[in-house]
Order: structure tokens, then sequence, then C-alpha cells
């Protein structure tokens, strides 16, 4: 069956709606093949963000006191950790979340159960530690 140009219907595509960014869109979607494609971003579309590589002092201050508790007897952090955790009602659940570390591998490290953490992963931690300790 042929559309004929007496019935109302209209066979144009119609435009597609699309979220790109958090943004809608409402340009038509462009065609190629016979399918459908999205629209290309432009250049402008997505949000413009300046990096910087020179490291704030809030950031060096943070790192060097990273550095600091690596080089410190990790049992004493340790229970300082455990202690800043029981005052603030910090869960392990909740670190584990921020920091990428499982869990189990926190409170194993926490109650000197198993291997200690890897290098990577105690940074990691200590850093959320400092951050926490100085941004409550």
């Amino acid at each position: 069956m042929s559309p004929s140009p007496s019935n109302s219907y209209d066979t144009s595509p119609q435009p597609c709606t699309t979220n790109q960014n958090g943004r809608e869109n409402n340009e038509r979607l462009s065609t190629s093949n016979g399918k459908m494609s999205p629209t290309r971003y432009h250049a402008n579309s997505m949000g413009q963000r300046s990096y910087s590589f020179e490291a704030s002092e809030e950031d060096l201050d943070v790192d060097d006191k990273v550095e600091e508790l690596m080089r410190r007897d990790s049992s004493v952090i340790k229970e300082e950790i455990k202690a800043f955790l029981a005052n603030r009602r910090i869960s392990q659940a909740v670190v584990a979340q921020v920091t990428g570390i499982s869990q189990s591998r926190i409170s194993h490290w926490l109650l000197q159960q198993g291997s200690d953490l890897s290098e990577q992963k105690k940074r990691a931690f200590y850093r959320w530690y400092q951050l926490e300790k100085t941004n409550p």
C-alpha cells in the first residue's frame, strides 16, 4: 500500500529529541544508509574545563601529609584511623565506596589481620583520611 496524497499522514521523518550532556536537542537526526544515527557532538557543546598542572597549595599539603603517614608506623596509624572512624561514626562501607578499596580489605587491614594494603591502596586510604580530617 502506497501513501496517497489524499490521506493526512505525514511520511517525512519526525524530529527526534535526544539528551546530550543534560541538554535537550530537538535537531533532526542525520540519516545515512537509511538508518538513524545520533548527531555528532559539536566542539562547543562539551563543558569547557581548564586543567592546571600546578597543584594547589592544599593538594600539596595533603600530599605531604600522606607521605608522612606512609613513613610512619602503620599500626599506630591504624589505631588513629579506627578512633577517627568511631568518633565520626563513619562506616567502613562508606570508606570503601569513596576509596575504591573493598570493605573486607579495609576491615582486615584495620584489625591487622592478613596482608598489608598495597602502596596504591594505602595512599588512597590515607589521602581520604587526611581530606576527611581537614574538611569534616
